[in-house]
């Protein structure tokens, strides 16, 4: 989704899209840190980890997708990725170390990827196409449980385990994933225990404000909107305190508005920009913290019922994340200017921009202020 909304950002107007910095490519190995020169990446695990976690990229030809449909067609059935596509040796001696692989689910798991037919594959079909009607209208077959094992969430798992104090050089070669980052110096730390369902929470840092609040549009880099916002803060126990760099949480939403049936939860990630990135399993706005926020009702009508729930843990060390109970937002009790006032300041931040990226002329009348 959001590469599709930075295609639209190629459109915009030059003073308002976004100019993102190119940056240096990181490692696939989750939770590693720069250590020094240029592809030198430092890996701390407490010594009882299962093993290490790699996000290996889709490698395969995409032959149609649509940015409005979670679903792709392939034209081929892409190969798994092996334990061989990995190595794990003692830094101290350089022996090779056997490793066993583990693919960890992981997001919500709804696309579905089908396989193309000859007719399609000869016709050339492109970015954009109706996907939903190209797999009935060729019964296409359905292949999302084989192309599991070939990227993805995989956790990389030494057969004889780790010693604490020892060092382990760590190194990829996948299909499509570069080399850059792909070899990582390991340390073994003190083992710690994971901690036990009921010992994460997610919880109201305070209680929710009005506000302005920069979001990331397409086309415009990003807008800012009239906001019910609430912080929020997971409370984590002290065997996570010990290894935070490891923590992965996900803040999931629900909302209902009045008169409409309740949706189902999914990830809502907050970014203030086209340009904002965040690790995988984490946040724009730092460590086990996060926002729920809506946009401001209109005159007379009510807040929409507003759910969160989260997801937390280390995978390094358990196969599944702690899921928490669901957190009611109370954006009733909404503290600062009123959402009229704040609809008029986004106005004027509006007819100024305007102005600087297209000049004077671009503002609207005294006539025609209130029909904006």
């Amino acid at each position: 989704m959001r590469f599709a909304l930075a295609l639209l950002a190629l459109f915009a107007s030059p003073a308002l899209a976004c100019s993102c910095a190119g940056g240096q490519d990181g490692t696939r190995v989750l939770h590693a840190t720069p250590a020094g020169p240029l592809d030198s990446w430092e890996l701390a695990l407490p010594a009882n980890a299962r093993g290490l976690l790699y996000m290996a990229p889709p490698a395969f030809p995409y032959l149609v997708g649509d940015r409005d449909s979670p679903h792709v067609i392939l034209k081929e059935i892409p190969p798994p990725i092996v334990a061989g596509a990995f190595s794990l040796s003692k830094a101290a001696n350089l022996e090779a170390m056997p490793v066993s692989l583990k693919r960890l689910a992981h997001g919500s798991g709804t696309t579905q990827y089908y396989l193309a037919d000859k007719q399609l594959k000869k016709q050339g079909q492109q970015w954009g196409d109706d996907v939903h009607a190209l797999v009935r209208k060729h019964r296409l077959r359905n292949i999302t449980a084989e192309t599991r094992l070939a990227f993805g969430l995989f956790r990389i798992e030494p057969q004889q385990g780790f010693a604490e104090g020892s060092a382990y050089y760590f190194q990829a070669s996948v299909p499509g994933a570069g080399m850059l980052g792909s070899r990582v110096l390991v340390k073994a730390g003190p083992p710690v225990l994971p901690a036990p369902d009921g010992q994460y929470r997610l919880a109201l840092n305070g209680l929710p404000k009005r506000k302005l609040l920069e979001v990331a549009r397409g086309g415009m880099c990003s807008e800012t909107i009239a906001a019910l916002v609430q912080e929020l803060r997971y409370e984590l126990p002290p065997a996570a305190r010990q290894y935070p760099g490891l923590l992965m949480f996900f803040t999931e939403h629900k909302f209902r508005q009045a008169g409409m049936a309740p949706g189902s939860f999914f990830e809502r990630p907050y970014y203030p920009d086209m340009c904002a990135t965040s690790p995988y399993g984490g946040s724009v706005l730092g460590p086990a913290a996060d926002i729920a926020f809506t946009a401001c009702p209109a005159d007379g009508k009510p807040v929409p019922h507003y759910l969160v729930r989260g997801r937390i843990g280390m995978l390094e060390m358990e196969d599944e994340l702690h899921e928490m109970a669901p957190l009611a937002i109370p954006f009733s009790r909404a503290s600062g200017p009123s959402c009229r006032q704040l609809r008029r300041g986004v106005k004027r931040i509006g007819m100024v921009g305007l102005s600087m990226s297209y000049g004077p002329k671009a503002l609207p009348s005294r006539g025609r202020e209130g029909a904006l």
